[in-house]
């Protein structure tokens, strides 16, 4: 029976030195938990998760892809261990071994596995240009930051972009005809998902939306000057962009000119003797190249390069006159509308339309009654031509006081 007892006993000590020996080969498995936790332009930190019975640990470093490894960091706790001797906008290979000793000479654990760890780049040189615009969003470029992988655009503490490579586009929708400060950062990002970015160097900009298509009474002939064939159109826009066009066109589409500038235009010796259809755009500086909004819908103008006139106070009747005037050819105009007052501003009457090729008539009635003598009349001679299937009316005429 003793035996027995004594068989059970060596065999109990021989199963807790087994299961000793198994606790001691899982304490020193392979450290878990590794993830680089900051990052510079020449700096990396990195953590793993702590092991009992471990009180050093041994940072290695590797600049091939695993092929060498050099230890960096040693006699540190599991969640603060580091290298500051790297290089900007890089990526070098990271993994973590627990030790005995202080020297990191005895290890106790196997390695952690490798991953990649990134040093932020250097950004003391970065440009970021505006390269697209639209009523809801913008587009940046950024140039000259070596080692970046990563890039994005802050407003107001939010990301409102981001991209893999150096072109940005905005993901929020954003206000039309509206200026946005943004802080521009550029970074670069490990496997593991960690982004190195200098928080304190970042591009701080303004880029703009586009204004939707102008209305088409925010635009127009502001003052004109028919003598010296001098007029002036004037462009209002609501918010904010860097210039507008103006474009005039024949009846039929044809592009004669357009104009760049701000909110004012004066054009000479253009449009006597023309009809044209004209309409305006915004744009957007973006670098050396323009982002347009919507063209506005067309308003039309047309006028006769030299109008005569002639009064005929002989008529049929003491009381009477006729008013005969003719005028030249307006290009693109379809023909002529004509129109009589005895007031300037108000109660005008059509006399009569004409076609293209007759520019000529004598007036003997205001409405149904006859012209008199002693009164001054105005006559108004309004262009119009056929765009598409439409036959439009020019907003500038020809106004005639006669005696």
């Amino acid at each position: 029976m003793k035996k027995i007892k004594k068989i059970l006993g060596v065999a109990v000590l021989a199963l807790c030195f087994t299961l000793a020996a198994k606790a001691d080969t899982q304490a020193a498995g392979k450290l878990t938990g590794i993830k680089q936790t900051d990052a510079g332009k020449s700096s990396i930190n990195v953590s793993v998760d702590s092991v009992l019975g471990t009180d050093y640990y041994a940072l290695e470093l590797s600049s091939d892809n695993g092929a060498n490894w050099t230890q960096v960091d040693k006699g540190t706790s599991a969640n603060n261990l580091s290298d500051y001797s790297l290089s900007a906008g890089k990526s070098y290979y990271a993994r973590v071994r627990g030790y005995a000793d202080r020297d990191c000479t005895q290890p106790v654990t196997e390695y952690s596995d490798e991953i990649e760890v990134v040093t932020s780049p250097d950004t003391s040189n970065m440009k970021v240009v505006q390269t697209g615009a639209t009523t809801s969003g913008f587009t940046v470029k950024f140039s000259n930051v070596s080692g970046a992988n990563t890039y994005f655009i802050n407003y107001n503490d939010q990301t409102i972009g981001k991209s893999g490579n150096s072109t940005v586009k905005t993901s929020s929708k954003l206000s039309p005809a509206s200026q946005y400060g943004v802080k521009a950062y550029a970074g670069r990002k490990s496997k593991s998902g960690y982004t190195a970015y200098d928080k304190s160097r970042y591009k701080h900009d303004y880029f703009k939306t586009l204004t939707n298509a102008v209305g088409k009474s925010s635009f127009g002939l502001s003052s004109e000057f028919y003598n010296i064939d001098t007029y002036y159109f004037s462009v209002n826009v609501s918010g904010a962009c860097d210039g507008t066009q103006l474009q005039f066109a024949t009846p039929a589409g044809k592009v004669k000119k357009t104009f760049s500038g701000n909110s004012s235009y004066r054009l000479e010796k253009f449009i006597n003797g023309n009809f044209y259809k004209y309409r305006v755009r915004t744009y957007v500086n973006c670098g050396s190249k323009k982002a347009f909004s919507k063209w506005s819908s067309y308003r039309y103008i047309g006028v006769a390069k030299k109008v005569d006139s002639k009064i005929n106070r002989k008529s049929y009747s003491s009381k009477y006159k006729t008013l005969s005037l003719n005028w030249s050819k307006v290009n693109g105009a379809a023909g002529y509308d004509v129109y009589i007052s005895n007031k300037r501003n108000s109660g005008y009457k059509k006399v009569k339309s004409l076609g293209a090729n007759k520019r000529s008539i004598t007036i003997t009635k205001y409405g149904k009654g006859a012209l008199k003598k002693s009164t001054t009349y105005y006559v108004r001679i309004i262009p119009k031509a056929k765009v598409g299937k439409k036959i439009v009316k020019s907003e500038l005429y020809h106004l005639i006081t006669l005696y």
